[in-house]
């Protein structure tokens, strides 16, 4: 009775050692299957973030930068959409940022260089080149906070396990109760990105769980010893034990079976150890033409294919890959997967997800791209040669009546000087209109030709002095006419870069247009100056604004450049006809009351428009008129 008593007892420790290090083991498995399981789920999380902002840097018009509202709206939908994102920002490829959402929490980061800001240190920035075909543009830079993005793994964990991520060794995210673990642990999960960078994810039960977890092989013990004479129970025990363990076995096997994704598992000699019913459907083929046979035998020339080396990379070194195949069904069909190739204990596991719409998305969106591209390319080409025509056709045409019109005022005169004796008052009324309609069309033609040259001379920008080339101008309009009581007021500091040359011709015809619709005041008031108040409202800028050179009201009061503005007390204008204005040969006054040839104003929208600005005004009769610009910033 002794020994057999001893025996029992020997048997409930043997018992409790088992169990204890069987707790260990499924702590420990356990532990492995979260790490793989959070490190899949993140490193999908995380690359799905990834292809939306790419999605986002390839969207609509590639390299054009969105308005602050259309920013802001796409920043709310992605960050609503994708937990983690804290922030994007559209960046030129100067690294300057021109966009960023959400406005409330960081628009004082609008116009900084991105890599000057201080970004929190518990933050990842993910860069997303913006390319116009092959033309870089600059990137779609989101913000992710590790916090909120890993805020999922610490709600499922609990108080149970401790959780570490760590980058390049350092780490990014630590849980509130991180000890050092016991040995064995930490398990460590590898996160491969999209974007080529390598996190891991560290996992390792509390010391609270594990004596949880043991206080069952302890309950073993105490049970084993005051039963240990029921050699049933004892028998019973382990019976119970191994049907747990079938159990557990069962319950995973039907887990992978009920998953809509295929999972499949192949051993080391290459065979099919495993596959769900999702995967033999992606296959088309039954899952017993499968289990059992070779990769070769199923698939035929797989040897020659672009996966085999990720596969044998994978089964050789143990490490994980991710692909996109394109897999071709015995009937024919083209299907893309896109697969998880992971090491498993039997050799490896490959899970697969159908992406074939996706894909065809994506390639469809691509031809529309590359054919809208050509569309443009084409339209640009046509233009820019029918452009050209019509310069050369301007400028041959206007060199051409020089010769006729010298003639006619040549004539002209000559009969006025040597034949006034002959002609009575009528005749010589009439020569003297020939005469000036003569040199008036030689105004025109001049007009002309400056503005061919305008718009085909070559452009160089430079620091130009806008308040030192008004000065200069407006000192040569009052010696012409020293006897007007004339005042010109004119800011300092008026420094824009530009083409030097064209710009003093834009000062000098709004200048010149100033003092001409003045000449009738008893005193002429000139003003020069520049609106930089980024708050600019609309009225600011007055209420009848006709011509903002294809620009909307808010796009002027929210543009970031100065605005630049001539203003005159002259006869102003009604501005029911100002769309005239920047039409050649549109004049809204009558020539005996004040000459013109009604190219000057055309000429100065053109100078703008190679600025990369616009030119619009603001007038009313009697009450004098201003005329606004702007040049566009490098």
């Amino acid at each position: 009775m002794v020994l057999l008593g001893f025996a029992m007892v020997t048997l409930s420790i043997l018992l409790w050692k088992a169990q204890e290090s069987k707790s260990l083991s499924q702590v420990y498995a356990t532990t492995v299957s979260k790490v793989r399981t959070y490190a899949s789920e993140s490193e999908i999380r995380y690359n799905n973030i990834y292809s939306a902002l790419e999605r986002l840097a390839s969207r609509g018009p590639r390299g054009e930068l969105p308005s602050v509202d259309e920013w802001e709206r796409d920043v709310a939908f992605y960050i609503e959409s994708f937990k983690g994102i804290k922030s994007i920002a559209w960046v030129d490829k100067n690294y300057r940022i021109q966009r960023i959402g959400p406005l409330r929490d960081y628009a004082a980061y609008t116009n900084q260089i991105a890599s000057d800001i201080h970004w929190d240190p518990l933050d990842v920035n993910l860069w997303v080149p913006i390319y116009d075909g092959l033309e870089f543009k600059g990137y779609i830079l989101g913000t992710i906070s590790i916090a909120e993005f890993i805020a999922p793994v610490v709600t499922d964990i609990k108080n149970d396990y401790m959780l570490q991520l760590a980058s390049e060794g350092a780490p990014l995210f630590t849980s509130a109760n991180w000890k050092p673990p016991v040995a064995g642990y930490p398990v460590d999960g590898k996160i491969t990105l999209q974007n080529a960078m390598v996190s891991h994810l560290a996992l390792a039960p509390t010391n609270e769980f594990l004596g949880v977890e043991m206080a069952d092989a302890q309950r073993t013990l105490v049970f084993g010893l005051l039963f240990s004479l029921i050699t049933l129970i004892a028998v019973y025990l382990a019976q119970k034990y191994s049907v747990l363990s079938w159990l557990n076995e069962l319950r995973y096997r039907r887990t992978l079976e009920s998953m809509i994704e295929g999972c499949q598992i192949i051993g080391p000699d290459w065979r099919y150890l495993f596959v769900n019913d999702t995967a033999a459907r992606e296959y088309g083929r039954s899952k017993e033409d499968l289990l059992g046979h070779t990769l070769a035998e199923c698939h035929p020339g797989i040897e020659e294919t672009d996966l085999f080396p990720l596969l044998q990379r994978c089964m050789a070194e143990r490490t994980s890959q991710k692909t996109v195949d394109l897999s071709v069904l015995p009937d024919g069909t083209a299907q893309w997967y896109e697969l998880s190739i992971q090491p498993a204990p039997d050799g490896i596991f490959i899970l697969s997800e159908d992406v074939s719409e996706r894909k065809r998305a994506e390639l469809e969106i691509l031809k529309l791209n590359n054919e809208l591209e050509r569309r443009v390319h084409d339209r640009t080409a046509q233009l820019t040669t029918a452009n050209q025509e019509l310069e050369a056709f301007a400028y041959s045409v206007s060199h051409d009546l020089r010769a006729p019109l010298r003639a006619m005022d040549g004539f002209s005169a000559a009969l006025l000087t040597n034949y006034a004796d002959g002609l009575d008052e009528q005749g010589r009324h009439y020569l003297d209109r020939i005469q000036q309609a003569a040199q008036r069309m030689g105004q025109l033609i001049n007009d002309l030709l400056n503005l061919s040259r305008v718009t085909r001379s070559e452009f160089s920008r430079q620091p130009v002095d806008l308040s030192a080339e008004a000065r200069e101008i407006a000192a040569e309009l009052q010696n012409r006419e020293p006897q007007r009581r004339a005042a010109f007021s004119i800011a300092d500091h008026l420094v824009v870069q530009g083409d030097a040359a064209l710009l003093r011709i834009v000062l000098r015809n709004l200048l010149e247009n100033a003092w001409k619709f003045t000449g009738t005041r008893p005193e002429t008031r000139i003003e020069v100056g520049m609106i930089s108040d980024l708050g600019l409202q609309v009225s600011d800028l007055g209420s009848g604004i006709s011509d903002l050179g294809g620009a909307s009201k808010s796009e002027i009061t929210n543009h970031k450049s100065p605005i630049y503005y001539v203003r005159d007390n002259g006869v102003g204008f009604d501005m029911a006809y100002a769309d005239k204005l920047f039409v050649p040969f549109q004049r809204l006054h009558a020539m005996h009351e004040f000459p013109g040839t009604g190219i000057g104003l055309v000429t100065v929208r053109r100078i703008i428009s190679r600025h990369g600005g616009r030119v619009w005004t603001e007038a009313a009769v009697d009450q004098g008129a201003t005329f606004y610009f702007t040049i566009a910033d490098l």
